[in-house]
């Protein structure tokens, strides 16, 4: 739920305006207060002068001379404090404004994580609510932040411009959704053995992504989804949170055969490279690291074993029907199938033939 409070009063109401109307209507002065509510003419005179607050002792000393309660002294000096701290913000929020045209807000608010809104003091306020912080300045602070940046693992490609605030925002996407996400206890085991069901769900002609949630939190997995941003070309992300291994996934390239290879990949860091609570692994196009590497062969492997793939590659001709039989042969999508050869397969025009088998990401509803 986002919190739409005006976060910005224009002026400072002190108490000491309400305290002159008073005694001035009381026709009382400022010296016959002193003495009656036993409060220190130099108090007396900071308070009016504005540069004391009511303190909780004073409210009530100025209830009993002036028949007001103390709490309407103490609400006074409450809110003027508040303000005050307000308009001390909005001085430093907009020294910081124009940091708020890095975040991706349109995509968050389509989202529904942030509220509409055209003013830019209340983007860097809804910001900081998504956010849960003071400032968009301390956001690579945040540990949990920390912990994905340093564990950028980057994969072979020249267009990997990755915007840190874009970054951020989908991984925050990420927490606020899986936060009540219910899973069991996490179990490899478990694990291991819905591992020939997830892969039965590449069959089908749409991803049914609440099959695959409800399988892996019976293995102790949160799984999420949320669509890829502009500047942040991540396939997807792992790592631990709240106690339970947690994978995130975007629709990059919005291709099914792109979308499951990432998604077993994912499954590989949770097998076998998810051990500390600040391990993150995050797929993303650029230069490769060991443990990317080796999620890449799991996942290859695991959807067409080598041998059955090697199989195919040594076709001399392969053709739009080849590749179909051979997939429905091998219990296999043949979207994958003809992801999997345009990495290896060098025939002239191969991609006319590959490109009509690759079907387009949709989810079920």
């Amino acid at each position: 739920m986002v919190y739409t409070k005006n976060f910005f009063p224009d002026t400072l109401i002190h108490p000491w305006l309400s305290l002159i109307e008073t005694l001035d209507a009381g026709g009382m002065s400022q010296k016959e207060l002193s003495i009656r509510a036993d409060i220190s003419p130099k108090q007396i005179s900071g308070i009016v002068n504005g540069d004391f607050g009511i303190t909780p002792e004073t409210a009530l000393k100025l209830e009993r001379v002036l028949w007001i309660p103390a709490s309407f002294w103490n609400n006074l000096e409450k809110s003027y404090q508040e303000d005050k701290a307000r308009i001390s913000e909005q001085k430093r929020i907009a020294s910081e404004i124009e940091q708020v045209n890095n975040y991706p807000y349109l995509i968050l608010r389509k989202l529904g994580f942030v509220p509409e809104t055209k003013i830019p003091a209340e983007k860097y306020v809804h910001l900081m609510n998504f956010f849960w912080s003071t400032s968009l300045s301390i956001l690579t602070e945040i540990e949990s932040f920390r912990f994905a940046l340093k564990g950028l693992a980057f994969r072979k490609s020249e267009k990997a411009d990755v915007h840190s605030e874009a970054l951020l925002s989908w991984l925050r996407c990420w927490e606020i959704l899986a936060k009540d996400m219910e899973v069991a206890d996490f179990s490899k085991t478990r694990l291991k053995d819905v591992l020939p069901e997830l892969k039965k769900l590449t069959l089908q002609e749409r991803v049914d992504l609440g099959s695959i949630q409800n399988l892996l939190a019976s293995a102790g997995i949160k799984l999420v989804y949320v669509p890829g941003f502009p500047n942040c070309p991540v396939f997807g992300v792992t790592r631990k949170i709240w106690g339970s291994p947690l994978i995130q996934m975007s629709d990059r390239y919005l291709k099914t055969d792109i979308f499951w290879f990432s998604f077993f990949h994912e499954i590989a860091h949770v097998l076998f490279h998810l051990h500390k609570k600040d391990d993150v692994f995050i797929n993303l196009e650029s230069e490769e690291e060991q443990v990317e590497r080796e999620a890449n062969e799991w996942a290859s492997d695991f959807l067409l074993p080598k041998e059955k793939f090697h199989a195919l590659l040594v076709q001399s001709l392969i053709t739009e029907d080849l590749i179909v039989d051979f997939a429905r042969e091998n219990g296999i999508s043949a979207s994958i199938v003809a992801g999997r050869l345009g990495h290896h397969f060098d025939q002239p025009n191969i991609w006319k033939i590959l490109t009509p088998l690759r079907k387009k990401l949709e989810f079920t509803k």
